[in-house]
């Protein structure tokens, strides 16, 4: 399968967005458990790309989708751009796809009953005029009427205004060197040691077992290296890369976008190693323009960290990379840049205790007691540290006699030292806890996210009053667990249970408000309490903080496609995505029940994962993000087989064979397709009609996975028959699903719309694409769909091109990539500017046009200069994507016709970006009029 093409229009998802041209994955997202609604993710279509059989005549630009320029042109002279080729026979304008004899019919008998209640509604106004007094009162019924219709159509689209607790975080920020390393003990050789290392090579590794002291190591390294000027402050930037989810540390592409992020670049779009290198050059890249380091903390694996190790200079330059983590990832570095630590002795051991200790208690007296409890802490410093913090804790009375006893009544020889300090100290003060927060430890214990944010917090704490107030015989019952339950007097907390794990050190709060229960104390609360009672508790923090979210990311998710919240809301998503990814990739596992066979815990949260599953995939379509998507569906396909809930089990099914046709992987999208194909048994309630729709929508965007299938087949196809063949078995399931497509899901017609207008392009047929365009654009405005209107706009410009009509493609290119940029969708505007760059590429002319009218006279060298800067902004906004030939190619025609190559952010050039272009539009009820009117004159003659 070839790789994306950029010179295609895709974008977005959202129900009934567009796909997009580059092999991307479908996903309208569904509303309730198990259906997909009628359009909140969008599906994506094909595009022609390099490998499209057709031939371009010569210096036709890529926007067109034809096939890349050849290799002979790159590096000559100009090329003489050749006029676009001629345009197809025009085909027989079918605007509306849906007709036949059913529908002639349904017509048919509207236009009886309306001529007939026409009759009697003559007559009633016969007998009214016969009293003024009833003609004012019925024009005033009619005024207010029409009046609360257009406040209705006004209301209709305030979904899209914030709600008072939908507040979008900032932007990333890029920390900076500006803390105090703690104090070291017994570790001065090993910090000099890294210094001259990282000084020499450029790269440093300080591993440890968990507790022995390598991060504060690392950053005594890379506080001498501020301290001595070797780099400043404000260029070093630390990283700490503890993962989100229990189950299982970050993966390499989940670290790569969170650290790309911060820099303002592209995220890796899957896990594929040139991908992955092509991300850590960047990076690097990022890095190098002025003395930096860059400060990777709490690494646990070596893959986390290779595919940025294997692009680093080895050679002392900058930028400098420190790393601290497990023995493991020394694997990862060479052998001579490695510092590996080993236990602590006694003598410094004591003196970690020592300052810890508050400083009017003075050293302890007994030094014998004080050398049992240390040598339990096995040279652990970060052991050592908890002890003495909970020994002055003020609520804490230790003896050093049960001290003493308790620590060596865990001392076992596989036992991690914090583990043994951890049980000992809840073994003595777990039972003075409150029952709310020993409730809360609980479930912290075995949440499948490591990390909190205060939002998911109270909503973890919610779900333990719901359950608090259920064994207090309150009105709370079992299925109730997670929702939020008004507050009874009597369930009014003294301390609150979140401070009080705080102040037993339970729970750690970071300064920016993020709330990380440690490994260690996960893993003591699990030893010391009852399973049955620990999944209680989960079970009701976990379906409390599923439901929360997936109502959160259903609500940003809608946001996205608003002009003006949908940079919030990608905000909101590119912050919360790791969180939401670990619920929806946790396990679920609960103990079967007679009512619940499949587990309480799944069949509490099952719903809500659905719905947080739609909402996701919305902004995975939108970013390309093949490789979260992949694990979030193929975890859904899992859990709906366990809970035995077919309808979830398709909907994944069919979500999954997107994500496999977006891979290139066209047998396994066609055997999960056939899977999905089976049909749902029904149930008792399926005769209901507001049953049917969703059945309906279900196998309406079953039909439009498999047309696009076929469109990513006959881009690969190297026969041209095939691809025709391919084109044809497209076209026919877009009828399909045009005719199962609900009345009311008009996002998903707009969807469908536009895929068939993609089709049409495909087959060299730009007349009649335009007609399903048209189309598009006015249903999209009707449903106020401004994604869907842009992606309108840029196909109609790849259909102008095709017709030769090269001004009015420019012009639509322009108004699509405005469009974008008030989307926030860089995926949208990077493909604009590669249509807009190539075209210009060929057709030098079109700069003056696309630069504004207040600019003076482009001369041909500064159209090149534009084109090459637009070219390059586009590899920009789209790095991160597998790389296509077609945009390749064009980038290094404007580059040697440019005469450099390098980046195009020159003072000159500064603001040279495309000017904005605004069209005028419709409103909704001239829009419905004017589409009226067309559908009658169609219906009755030429």
């Amino acid at each position: 399968m070839s790789g994306p093409d950029d010179t295609a229009p895709g974008g977005p998802a959202g129900p009934g967005r567009p796909p997009d041209p580059d092999p991307g994955y479908a996903a309208p997202a569904g509303g309730g458990a198990g259906a997909p609604p009628s359009g909140s993710a969008a599906s994506r279509l094909g595009f022609p790309d390099a490998e499209s059989p057709r031939e371009p005549a010569a210096g036709v630009p890529a926007p067109v989708g034809q096939a890349p320029i050849t290799p002979a042109l790159v590096g000559q002279a100009p090329i003489t751009p050749a006029p676009p080729p001629a345009a197809p026979p025009a085909a027989k304008i079918d605007v509306e796809p849906r007709w036949g004899p059913v529908r002639n019919a349904a017509v048919l008998a509207t236009t009886t009953v309306g001529l007939f209640l026409l009759s009697v509604l003559s007559d009633a106004l016969g007998n009214i005029l016969s009293d003024l007094r009833y003609v004012l009162g019925v024009g005033g019924l009619f005024t207010i009427l029409w009046l609360t219709r257009r406040v209705l159509e006004r209301n209709r689209n305030r979904y899209r205004d914030l709600d008072s607790d939908l507040v979008a975080p900032g932007p990333p920020l890029r920390p900076a060197w500006f803390r105090t390393p703690a104090p070291l003990a017994g570790r001065d050789s090993d910090v000099y040691r890294g210094l001259d290392i990282v000084c020499r090579r450029g790269l440093l590794a300080v591993t440890g077992l968990p507790g022995i002291g390598s991060s504060a190591v690392a950053e005594a390294v890379v506080a001498e290296l501020v301290e001595r000027g070797y780099v400043d402050a404000a260029d070093t930037a630390p990283f700490d890369l503890r993962g989100w989810s229990t189950r299982s540390p970050d993966d390499a592409p989940t670290i790569a976008g969170r650290l790309l992020s911060m820099f303002g670049a592209a995220e890796p779009a899957s896990a594929e190693p040139q991908i992955l290198a092509d991300a850590a050059l960047r990076l690097r890249d990022e890095l190098s323009r002025r003395p930096a380091v860059l400060f990777l903390d709490n690494v646990i694996d070596a893959g986390q960290v290779t595919w940025l190790v294997d692009q680093w200079t080895t050679d002392g330059s900058h930028p400098y990379l420190v790393v601290a983590g497990r023995p493991t990832i020394g694997a990862a570095f060479p052998d001579d840049c490695v510092v590996a630590l080993g236990e602590l002795d006694a003598s410094s051991m004591r003196t970690v205790w020592s300052a810890e200790q508050p400083r009017d208690g003075g050293e302890p007296q007994d030094a014998d007691w004080l050398d049992d409890v240390l040598a339990v802490c096995g040279g652990r410093p970060g052991a050592v540290r908890d002890l003495a913090r909970e020994m002055g804790r003020p609520e804490s009375h230790w003896s050093p006699a049960e001290l003493t006893t308790r620590l060596w009544r865990h001392m076992t020889s596989d036992q991690d030292p914090r583990e043994r300090v951890w049980l000992a100290i809840l073994e003595r003060t777990g039972v003075s806890m409150s029952r709310k927060a020993r409730h809360l430890a609980r479930a912290l214990a075995d949440l499948p996210v490591a990390e909190l944010t205060v939002e998911a917090m109270e909503a973890a704490r919610r779900g333990i009053d719901a359950l608090d107030a259920m064994e207090s015989g309150g009105p709370a019952t079992s299925h109730e667990l997670g929702r939020p339950t008004p507050p009874q007097l009597d369930d009014i907390d003294l301390v609150d249970p979140i401070q009080e794990l705080c102040n037993r050190y339970l729970v750690r709060r970071s300064p920016v408000g993020r709330y990380r229960m440690p490994l260690e104390v996960r893993q003591a609360v699990r030893a010391t309490e009852p399973d049955s009672e620990r999944m209680t508790a989960v079970r009701a923090a976990l379906s409390s903080l599923v439901h929360r979210y997936a109502d959160l990311a259903v609500r940003w998710s809608i946001l996205l496609d608003s002009v003006d919240y949908a940079r919030s809301a990608a905000l909101w998503f590119q912050a919360e995505e790791p969180l939401l990814r670990a619920l929806l990739t946790a396990s679920y596992v609960d103990t079967p029940t007679e009512d619940y066979p499949e587990g309480e815990l799944l069949a509490l949260t099952l719903d809500d994962l659905a719905r947080l599953a739609d909402a996701v995939d919305v902004w995975y379509v939108r970013q390309q993000q093949v490789f979260g998507a992949r694990l979030v569906h193929e975890n859904l396909v899992k859990l709906a087989y366990t809970a035995g809930r077919h309808d979830l089990d398709r909907l994944a099914a069919v979500r999954m064979a997107a994500v496999y046709r977006s891979a290139g992987m066209f047998d396994d999208a066609a055997a999960m397709l056939s899977q999905a194909g089976v049909p749902v048994p029904a149930d008792r309630w399926s005769w209901l009609p507001w049953r049917r729709p969703t059945a309906w929508d279900l196998g309406a965007w079953h039909h439009h996975e498999r047309a696009l299938l076929h469109l990513a087949r006959a881009e690969s196809a190297t026969d041209p028959m095939m691809a025709a063949v391919e084109l044809a078995g497209a076209e026919l399931e877009l009828q399909r699903v045009w005719q199962r497509l609900p009345r009311k899901n008009v996002k998903g017609e707009v969807t469908t719309l536009l895929t068939m207008g993609v089709v049409y392009l495909h087959q060299g047929r730009p007349d009649r694409a335009l007609d399903r365009l048209d189309l598009a654009e006015s249903r999209s405005g009707e449903c106020g769909d401004s994604a869907g209107q842009a992606h309108a706009a840029e196909l109609r410009g790849v259909a102008a091109w095709m017709q030769g009509r090269a001004t009015v493609a420019a012009a639509l290119w322009q108004h699509a990539l405005t469009e974008f940029r008030k989307l926030a969708d860089h995926q949208g505007e990077g493909r604009c500017l590669q249509h807009l760059g190539s075209a210009v590429l060929v057709a030098p002319e079109l700069a003056g046009l696309l630069l504004g009218e207040d600019r003076r006279t482009v001369t041909e060298v500064a159209a090149i200069q534009h084109a090459h800067v637009w070219l390059e902004l586009s590899r920009r906004l789209r790095a991160g994507q597998p790389v296509s030939p077609i945009a390749d190619g064009y980038l290094r025609l404007a580059r040697s016709r440019a005469g450099r190559s390098h980046s195009p952010y020159d003072p000159d050039l500064a603001g040279s970006e495309p000017a904005g272009r605004e069209v005028g539009r419709q409103s909704q009820g001239d829009a419905m009029v004017v589409r009226l009117v067309r559908r009658f004159r169609r219906w009755w003659g030429p």
